[in-house]
């Protein structure tokens, strides 16, 4: 792995559009794979194929049991875990994306699992106006996405 590899983990993304969604904008900014968890998830359906306008042929998308086990075995590959969270103390687009990445997910409605934002290195805040409370799952995973592509153009070519 390089600085210039990045993963995506979804946590409890139970709306098939959205898990569509986050693996087109994966593939579109050059993640190396998206982890989806095998309970508490929207499985890979033909609604989820075609959401992601058919990208889910075209970057690994990988099967996980245990997602904090996963996340614990990813750090020790060198990984860093980025929980992406409205209240999070690091902030786009001033965060350096020096090492492999792991952008983390949350569902819809409560965002990271507790015990999964404690396994998290970085929560990472989008920022926003205060008009707008919170951006979908998979907004927020294209914007994230797309500001660690412009620090890592080589993970577009």
């Amino acid at each position: 792995t390089t600085p210039a590899t990045s993963l995506v983990l979804l946590n409890e993304i139970t709306d098939p559009y959205n898990v569509g969604a986050i693996i087109r904008s994966a593939a579109a900014f050059g993640a190396s794979g998206v982890l989806i968890p095998a309970h508490n998830q929207s499985p890979v359906t033909g609604v989820v194929a075609k959401a992601s306008a058919g990208t889910v042929f075209s970057i690994p998308i990988i099967s996980i049991n245990n997602e904090n086990q996963t996340i614990m075995d990813l750090k020790k590959r060198g990984f860093w875990i980025y929980g992406l969270a409205g209240e999070g103390d690091h902030e786009l687009p001033a965060e350096k994306f020096d090492a492999p990445a792991v952008f983390v997910v949350g569902s819809e409605g409560a965002g990271l699992r507790h015990k999964t934002r404690e396994h998290c290195d970085i929560l990472l805040r989008i920022p926003m106006t205060p008009r707008v409370e919170s951006l979908n799952a998979s907004v927020s995973a294209a914007v994230v996405l797309a500001a660690w592509a412009t620090q890592h153009p080589e993970a577009l070519a």
